[in-house]
């Protein structure tokens, strides 16, 4: 050891004399100072008195009175001092007694000298480890001190019905006091309306009350109108009751917030001269606004619109489907993005796209929602196309973590779902053929390396965790062998098993809003008023001509100019043709050409426009220019997606079926096929029932009759599966059901995890536990064979010697071992091993005792024993000293005498047990003092009855009257 004893004091608590005797002479040998007590109460006196002590050893089970643990807490209020526990027990339950109780742990008395001395050095090192922690405490004030946020903590105060009705200020730092302009020394310990007002806080102090009794965390601004100032606040719950705020004065902000409505006109303007379908909605849902494209859209008026007359316009199909998705996103102020049809003004129903949005003053006011709808009736078409293909693709993958891709092992990406490259800010076509590791952190690009490259090593899948700005994934790297033994690609899935945050402020917010009707649908808008010679082009405008709105180099001639050289020719000839038109004979233009922007962006755009006309005369022209290169582009996405689909169904390395509704297989994997033993030819047609274990055919079946009834998406169930060659596997099967354009379902997609090696393990695990009960029945038997044993050999020396001398010394011996058996049978015939029956137990011992005399038949035996149940620890000490005191009684009590009468009596009240023997018997010789008899017997209950904290009596009157009584 490396503490040396004259530098440290322990002390020993411990009711155990004889383990006390031996803990302390281990202890002094090794250099400690060492002071013993018997009791809980005595260490906490020891303690107040103010004794030096380094550390204490203490036992948990320490008789009647105050309990180990209970005396730790009483000792550790008074002074912090490292406590290590002792005990017999090594059951979790007994770990989870003093987990919290001290950090220091426990050591089993059994465990040997080096284990309690390397705990007791352990625990000193980790004392004054402690100590220099608590020095560093300060430092960390300082730095809590010197942050630039304010905080302030604060404790919730009720009333008398136990309502929160307001709250104190408990801390705050230097930051809170700059920012507020409060000193601390006022307001700490006051209350928050005293200082600011309770009537403008309401709402501040209910998300306050709410904070701290749910535990929830949130962020929100508020405005102080005591201070008059804005505030960003963070706040949550350390613990229940109690609230932290973390926050920044944003007052400037809000100010210049305040001073963007006045651009609210400008976007109003800007929504009557677009094409697209613009609406708002009150707080009360009702539409209290249309645009002027809508009115010509729909060739009504704003009586027959405004309030719930638009709904009357939507196709009966889709209008109770519409109105549910307004009304929920309204209900929670959440953006929603729908397609309903609606009728043209000619009689026709065309699609529409409809995005929703929540619109709020600048302090945070809700005000209802703005709208923006584009007709989207020619491309619909190809959607409903592309939609039926990649929704098998999107289901499946849906079936699999969050994001998938392949890659080479040198980190160039092969395949990626879109979000996984959602992501990594991109898009998947973008990131095909690029490396992984220039779109990662070079910490996170690093591990991913190492993992590559142990993946590759032992062509084994690996999974770890990482953190890519501040998103943490779980994910896994497989790899795929083209030839055996060489890793050819790796397929990454991850997982994101973080939340998302959220990030938006009201600025953005509105910002937004002004420019939705360009950035949702990348549409910009632009208008050129003749009269006044006006030029206006929208930032989205700018965006897709690739040119900066914030160059003051740029005037409308030279704008102009900028935006016909970025038509190809003959589109730019056409578009100058169309204008000239639009401008001398009023005549509207639509026209979809090549473009190529000023960045060299080469894309397809939608350019039209409508004239304005004033006095018969065309005023101005309006128009409005869209990228549509998605829409051109979308077979090709349709043939991407059906090869990125069959990619990843048939690379997984767990198992994935397409089953038509009438239970077939229509496709297979090869995972699932090596998994069954059949290759796909052999399984397609084939149901599923076809091979499923006979006992489970009914598995599974319900749930894929409530997915195609639409009660349950999706389900996950067990069973066995009978392979080609007869033999059974096991499968964790996850499913769900894709449905068609009509939302009608076709198809079943399950996914099947090959898990008969865990279901092997579990049943070896029961068959072991099986083992162990029959082995542990057998040593309990072994056990009271060797006892019986002991006591039978015994027994036959007693009855081979003539000794009397001796005799009587082997009768006392199978007398206690008599005690040990008997107790021993008690114990493991109950459930309970530590307590068992006062009465069973005590009844049983007696009558063995007295029946190992031969004379017993001529002594006559009164048991008066109440029936009650007591723990191991004092119920061994009892039965020890009722064996010595009966023993003596039939070997002296009765010399002379033909016949005997003995009594026992044994009693419990709420705080003590009475144990009494009496005997009519010829007492105590002339001149016997019982308390210094010098035999082995009574020296042995007087030990025992010490370890019991009782007292011990005796009295000789026609006889002998024992009385031993001791504290529960």
């Amino acid at each position: 050891m490396n503490i040396k004893s004259n530098e440290k004091t322990i002390l020993l608590v411990e009711d155990e004399q004889l383990i006390a005797a031996s803990t302390k002479m281990v202890l002094e040998k090794t250099g400690y100072s060492v002071i013993t007590v018997m009791t809980g109460e005595s260490a906490v006196e020891l303690i107040t008195e103010g004794k030096r002590i380094d550390l204490i050893l203490m036992d948990i089970d320490l008789g009647s009175g105050m309990d180990g643990t209970e005396a730790a807490q009483k000792i550790l209020k008074i002074s912090n001092l490292p406590i290590i526990f002792l005990t017999s027990h090594s059951e979790s339950g007994m770990v989870e007694k003093v987990k919290g109780i001290t950090r220091y742990g426990y050591v089993i008395k059994t465990s040997g000298d080096f284990v309690l001395l390397s705990s007791i050095e352990m625990a000193l090192e980790l004392f004054e480890t402690q100590k220099r922690v608590n020095e560093n405490q300060e430092r960390y004030y300082q730095l809590f001190e010197n942050i630039q946020s304010a905080f302030a903590l604060h404790e919730i105060v009720f009333d008398e019905n136990n309502q929160p009705v307001d709250f104190v200020f408990l801390l705050v730092n230097s930051a809170f006091e700059k920012f507020t302009g409060l000193n601390r020394d006022n307001i700490l310990g006051q209350h928050f309306t005293s200082i600011l007002g309770g009537d403008d806080n309401s709402e501040l102090m209910n998300k306050c009350f709410k904070i701290a009794l749910t535990g929830e965390a949130e962020t929100f601004e508020n405005y102080a109108a005591g201070l008059d100032k804005y505030y960003s606040i963070s706040a949550y719950c350390p613990k229940k009751g109690t609230f932290a705020v973390i926050f920044s004065d944003i007052t400037d902000f809000k100010n210049y917030q305040n001073d963007l409505e006045e651009r609210e006109f400008q976007y109003h303007s800007l929504a009557d001269s677009g094409l697209a379908l613009i609406w708002k909605s009150g707080t009360d849902a009702l539409c209290n606004y249309f645009n002027e494209p809508w009115y010509r859209f729909r060739g009504k008026t704003p009586e027959e619109e405004l309030g719930t007359g638009w709904l009357d316009g939507v196709h009966p199909d889709d209008r109770q489907q519409c109105n549910k998705i307004y009304m929920d996103a309204f209900s929670q102020k959440e953006k929603f993005d729908m397609q309903y049809r609606l009728m043209n003004a000619d009689g026709t129903y065309h699609w529409i796209r409809d995005l929703g949005s929540p619109n709020y003053k600048s302090n945070g006011e809700f005000l209802g929602y703005i709208g923006h709808c584009f007709d989207i009736t020619e491309s619909k078409h190809f959607e409903n196309a592309l939609k039926e293909s990649e929704e098998t693709s999107k289901t499946l993958l849906n079936s699999f973590p969050e994001s998938v891709f392949l890659m080479y092992p040198d980190g160039e990406i092969l395949r990626i779902n879109e979000t996984a490259a959602s992501r990594l800010n991109s898009c998947p076509d973008s990131l095909t053929g690029k490396n992984i590791y220039d779109f990662i952190p070079e910490e996170a690009a690093e591990k991913r390396k190492r993992i590559v490259e142990t993946v590759v090593r032992n062509k084994k899948p690996q999974k770890y965790e990482d953190e890519i700005d501040g998103i943490i994934f779980d994910n896994l790297i497989s790899p795929i062998m083209d030839v055996p033994g060489i890793v050819s690609r790796l397929a990454v899935i991850g997982i994101d098993i973080t939340e998302r945050k959220k990030s938006e402020n009201s600025l953005i917010e509105i910002q937004d809003m002004l420019n939705s009707v360009q950035h949702i649908a990348r549409i910009g808008g632009w208008q050129w008023h003749f009269e006044t010679d006006k030029f206006y082009w929208s930032n989205e405008v700018y965006r897709i001509h690739d040119l900066d709105p914030d160059d003051s180099l740029l005037n409308p001639e030279e704008l102009i100019n900028r935006s016909l050289l970025c038509y190809d020719l003959p589109g730019r000839n056409l578009l100058v043709e169309a204008f000239k038109h639009c401008k001398t004979d009023g005549e509207p233009y639509d026209l979809e050409l090549p473009f190529t922007s000023t960045a060299g962006r080469h894309m397809w755009v939608r350019t039209a426009a409508i004239p304005v006309f004033n006095g018969g005369k065309v005023e101005k022209i309006v128009g409005h220019i869209m990228d549509i290169t998605d829409y051109k582009t979308q077979k090709n996405e349709l043939v991407l997606s059906e090869e990125k689909f069959r990619t990843i169904f048939d690379l997984s390395k767990v198992g994935a079926v397409i089953v038509g509704l009438d239970k077939r297989f229509q496709k297979c994997n090869d995972a699932f096929c090596r998994f069954i033993g059949c290759t796909e030819k052999e399984l397609i047609g084939k149901t599923i029932s076809d091979v499923t274990h006979p006992d489970d055919i009914d598995i599974g079946m319900d749930a894929l009759k409530e997915m195609i009834q639409g009660k349950i998406e999706s389900a996950q169930f067990q069973k066995r599966y009978i392979r080609k060659d007869g033999s059974t596997v096991w499968g964790d099967i996850n499913i769900c059901m894709m449905k068609d354009k009509n939302h009608k379902p076709y198809v079943f997609l399950p996914v099947i995890v090959d898990i008969t090696k865990q279901k092997k393990s579990d049943e070896e695990i029961r068959r072991q536990l099986r083992e162990k009960e029959i082995i542990l029945r057998e040593v309990n038997h072994r056990i009271k064979n060797n006892i019986a044993s002991v006591e039978s050999l015994i027994n036959l020396q007693m009855h081979s010697t003539e000794n009397e001398e001796a005799i009587a010394i082997l009768q006392d011996a199978i007398g206690r071992i008599k005690s040990v058996r008997i107790l021993y049978d008690k114990l493991v015939s109950v459930d309970e091993y530590h307590v068992t029956s006062v009465r069973s137990y005590f009844e049983t011992l007696i009558d063995s005792i007295i029946n190992i005399f031969p004379d017993s038949g001529n002594v006559s035996v009164e048991k008066d024993i109440s029936d009650f149940t007591f723990d191991l620890k004092r119920l061994f000490p009892l039965g020890t000293i009722v064996n010595e005191l009966i023993t003596n009684t039939m070997k002296y009590a009765f010399k002379g005498r033909e016949s005997g009468k003995i009594r026992i009596s044994l009693h419990r009240n709420d705080v003590q047990v009475r144990l009494e023997i009496t005997d009519n018997g010829i007492g105590f010789p002339d001149g016997f003092d019982y308390t210094n008899s010098g035999g082995f017997g009574l020296t042995l209950v007087n030990i025992l009855v010490e370890q019991l904290n009782g007292t011990f009596s005796m009295q000789t009157d026609n006889g002998i009257k024992t009385v031993i009584e001791f504290n529960i």
